[in-house]
């Protein structure tokens, strides 16, 4: 009896191993404490008729030699197109400082994969890079906002775009890799899906441009997304996306709203969106993307429903806590009511916010330096001030997404502060003192640990205080009995303290031979 117990068992999970089901997925980690991530795996499987596969736990290597089988959040499950979205959460901690690989392989992907040859018997893997790096700070990976799988219609333009969100405000960069199998290998013989013209992927922006897929059926791509942070790479996501191709008339609704946008820190961000379908079909128009996630004062987009056309506005109310040296995507999202085939239409927004500039600059100028007095910034959450210097004034006014200065004005960064509640510096050229003869100028930024940085401040300029002679000529003049003479002129000084000073005055004059 226990043989034949044991003999059921192996048939049944023989069967589940050779099952279709692995469609796309990725994996995710939040810091809670200085060695400690929350570690988060979405698969996106099969769940069709015939498809006995289920993964109620999955095992998770965490790159430090060890692992650990993780149990399932109920899963959510799409019954039109048999798509069920699988969660795993699991807490780490790591045994110090270093590059760790977290990776995770099941088998095996869904049968009919037109990019993987024999993708049946492929299995499934996909990982993610942690560096922790105390030096660096905190950090959490990407959040990923749109779902990995998507339907698109043969011979059209399409585009997708993952809707990365980091709660960090990092630096993102993209690129297109291999989709990986056994052992978290490339796939031997794997290609990226054929298209008419050109198939690629923004680096920056990350949006995924088919143009266009040229035949009916189902392709995987994988998308690493890599963060910086001053430059240095401190992780790695990699993101196995499923893309369902058909023959249809049907067309994707169009979206029509703002490519870009920057808004003062503290203003109201509102904007239209309107949607249309050349089918006059049902459409249902949303948003997702990191204004809706912020912690505070989130962004709104109420769905809207319609026939044909709808219209919809985006509201955001900014605030300081919103400043970051990256902007925020919002992506819109137009799906139809398809007969034939639902097909989705999206938009990418980007929303720069940029924290608003110092105000009240005063200076007060003596004969060799400058005191600049400012208000503090209307940001607490900034880190401090940089001042910029010229020799002449450019009556430089910000536009309205010009962080900090344009290096094209050629002002000169002369200092940074590093404490907010100081507005006041002077300006004596780090103690050599200011030449006489110029119009000093100046503007005052502020600073985020980010590297954002406000619009610039008003320029106000300043001429110093003639309290001492400035030498106006020294040449050569002519020969008087046989040597040379020098010619040496000078401006008489007219601001000075005569009651500090109340003389007699005289002038004193120096000569060197070097």
């Amino acid at each position: 009896m226990k043989r034949l117990l044991i003999n059921i068992i192996l048939i049944i999970y023989a069967g589940s191993t050779l099952a279709t089901h692995n469609r796309a997925g990725n994996i995710t980690y939040e810091q809670i404490s200085g060695l400690t991530y929350k570690i988060t795996l979405v698969t996106f499987t099969s769940f069709a008729p015939g498809v006995i596969a289920d993964r109620p736990e999955l095992e998770i290597h965490f790159g430090d030699n060890t692992s650990e089988w993780v149990f399932r959040f109920p899963p959510v499950d799409d019954s039109i197109n048999y798509i069920r979205t699988n969660t795993y959460v699991t807490n780490h901690t790591y045994p110090g400082p270093g590059t760790y690989e977290i990776f995770m392989e099941d088998p095996n992907r869904n049968d009919g994969v037109e990019n993987i040859p024999n993708s049946v018997s492929i299995p499934f893997s996909i990982r993610t890079i942690i560096i922790i790096n105390p030096a660096l700070g905190y950090n959490d990976s990407p959040i990923l906002l749109n779902p990995a799988i998507d339907f698109y219609a043969v011979n059209k333009y399409f585009e997708y775009n993952p809707a990365a969100y980091d709660p960090d405000g990092d630096s993102l960069s993209y690129k297109l890799v291999p989709c990986t199998g056994e052992d978290g290998q490339p796939i031997e013989n794997y290609t990226l899906p054929t298209a008419s013209d050109t198939i690629y992927i923004d680096e920056i922006t990350g949006l995924f441009v088919w143009d266009v897929p040229t035949v009916a059926g189902i392709f995987n791509i994988a998308i690493s997304i890599e963060e910086f942070r001053t430059g240095i790479k401190i992780g790695e996501i990699v993101r196995d996306i499923q893309f369902e191709t058909k023959e249809t008339d049907n067309n994707a609704p169009v979206i029509f709203a703002i490519d870009e946008t920057c808004i003062k820190a503290t203003e109201m961000l509102s904007f239209d969106v309107k949607a249309t379908d050349a089918e006059d079909d049902e459409i249902i128009l949303s948003a997702l993307g990191g204004p809706f996630l912020v912690d505070v004062l989130p962004a709104s987009f109420p769905e809207v429903t319609g026939v044909s056309e709808v219209n919809g506005t985006f509201e955001w109310n900014t605030h300081c806590n919103h400043v970051r040296n990256q902007p925020y995507l919002v992506l819109l999202r137009a799906k139809d009511n398809n007969p034939d085939l639902s097909l989705v239409g999206n938009k990418d927004v980007y929303i720069y916010v940029i924290a608003p500039q110092v105000e009240n600059i005063i200076l007060k100028p003596t004969n060799n330096s400058i005191e600049i007095n400012w208000d503090k910034a209307k940001c607490d959450n900034a880190e401090g001030y940089k001042i910029y210097r010229k020799n002449s004034s450019e009556s430089y006014q910000p536009d309205s997404c010009q962080q900090g200065l344009p290096d094209s004005l050629d002002f000169e960064l002369i200092t940074t502060i590093e404490d907010i509640n100081n507005t006041v510096f002077i300006d004596n050229n780090n103690g050599t003192g200011l030449n006489q003869g110029f119009t000093y100028c100046y503007h005052v930024t502020t600073y985020y640990d980010d590297g954002a940085e406000s619009y610039a401040s008003e320029e106000v300029c300043s001429p110093l205080v003639k309290g001492i002679p400035v030498i106006t000529n020294v040449s050569i003049h002519d020969k008087i009995d046989q040597s040379d003479s020098i010619y040496l002129a000078w401006s008489k000084p007219t601001e000075f303290d005569t009651i500090w000073a109340p003389g007699p005055y005289k002038y004193k004059i120096y000569r060197s031979n070097d």
